[in-house]
Parts: C-alpha cells; sequence; structure tokens
C-alpha cells in the first residue's frame, strides 16, 4: 500500500528544497556575473539544519582539494585549487572571480555549490563557431560528487540531498573527442536535474553516475563507466 502521507511529506520537503535551492543558485549567477551564459551548477543541501564553521582547516582543505587525488581535467581541475578558499558573505569560495571559468563555494548554512562556465567551441563547415559540450563533462558530476563527500565528511554532515541545473542549455552541442559534433543542442533552455538523497559515500557516488547517465541521455547518448 502506498503510503500517501509519507509521499505528500517528501514532496513538501523537495519543494522547500527546491526554492532554497533556487535562491542560493540566483545568487552565484549574480556574484560570478554568468546570467545568460551556459553553465552548469551542481548543488548539495544537507537535510538537517547546520552551522558550519567555515574557518575549520578541516572544512577548508576540503573545499581547496576537490574531488582528491585523481586526475585533473583541464577545464575544471578537479575543483582543486592551489590557495586556501576566500572569505565571502554566504561562507568560504574557491574563487571570486567573475572573469574566471569555474567555482566552488561551501555556505556556513552547509550548502555547496560548483559552478563551470567555460566551455569549448567548434568551428562548423559553414564557418560558425558552435559552443559544445564534450563527452567528458559527464565526468565533472563524479568530481562534484567527490568534492561533496568529502566537504561533508570534513563538516560531519552525513545525509544530503544533490542535483544539477545546467543553464543556456540550447545552446550546448555535445562533442566528441575528435571535436566532432555528436548532437545537436537540446530543445530546452535549462535542464534541471531531480532532487537525489545521499546517506553515505557508496549512495554519493551512485547518484552522481546516474546523473552523468542523464546528462548523456538528454542527447541521446549512452555513458560509459568512468
Amino acid at each position: 500500500m502506498i503510503d500517501a502521507m509519507g509521499i505528500h511529506d517528501r514532496l513538501l520537503r523537495d519543494e522547500a528544497f527546491e526554492r532554497h535551492l533556487a535562491s542560493k543558485r540566483d545568487a552565484f549567477i549574480e556574484e560570478y556575473g554568468i546570467a545568460g551564459k551556459p553553465a552548469f551548477i551542481w548543488q548539495c543541501m544537507p537535510l538537517g539544519a547546520v552551522v558550519l564553521d567555515v574557518s575549520n582547516a578541516d572544512i577548508q582543505n576540503a573545499l581547496r582539494q576537490g574531488k582528491g587525488s585523481e586526475s585533473d581535467d583541464a577545464w575544471w581541475y578537479g575543483f582543486r585549487t592551489s590557495s586556501m578558499p576566500l572569505l565571502t558573505f554566504d561562507g568560504i569560495a574557491s574563487s571570486i572571480r567573475i572573469d574566471g571559468e569555474w567555482a566552488t563555494q561551501l555556505q556556513v548554512d552547509g550548502h555547496l555549490i560548483a559552478s563551470v562556465w567555460s566551455f569549448p567551441s567548434i568551428r562548423q563547415q559553414d564557418g560558425t563557431e558552435q559552443t559544445v559540450l564534450p563527452t567528458f563533462f559527464a565526468e565533472a558530476f563524479r568530481d562534484f560528487g567527490n568534492l561533496a563527500q568529502n566537504c561533508y565528511e570534513a563538516a560531519s554532515c552525513s545525509e544530503y540531498v544533490v542535483t544539477c541545473t545546467l543553464e543556456q542549455a540550447n545552446r550546448l552541442a555535445l562533442a566528441g573527442a575528435r571535436e566532432n559534433i555528436l548532437a545537436p543542442p537540446v530543445k530546452r533552455t535549462t535542464l534541471r536535474w531531480p532532487l537525489l538523497q545521499v546517506s553515505n559515500a557508496e549512495e554519493g557516488s551512485a547518484a552522481a553516475h546516474q546523473m552523468g547517465v542523464q546528462f548523456m541521455r538528454a542527447y541521446g547518448k549512452s555513458m560509459k563507466p568512468w
């Protein structure tokens, strides 16, 4: 038998999270001057109310180290930086540069956000430039999942929800490794991933993979295991 009250409560909770995440996303877009630009924006929020001490060395190191020790990607570098995080109004950030290419933030209320807003382009046969998402961008979902796991472990947050938004998705084609366009841009202006609940590292990895699969599926493609 379906627990109607449980489903109702879950929907109300998710709607509250969605509103909160949307306000956080809007503030981030304004802060980094990326309104109207294509941008991946990944977000996490703890399920319970928290107040983080963002001056804590372990928390700062977790944000600085990004995904950890795996190989870098030249577009977002595994969300790693060589310098310690900077203080911001909401918490700490990897960068406050509005002319940058990516940034991460961990806020006092536990909200974690990462964004990439720089993408390559391919010159087409008609001479026009097409901005593209190479298929290796699916790995950014894994990297954000690792970043979230590392930050929340340092902050002693065991349960959280994770999602992603792709702004201006209809301007981004999918490209292969040899700079060939595999699929045209999607029709939707915004792609919004559903909230996924995470309670441990295994679930975090599974959620990241599920989101990467959905990214490729938007272009009618399957994703190889990373």
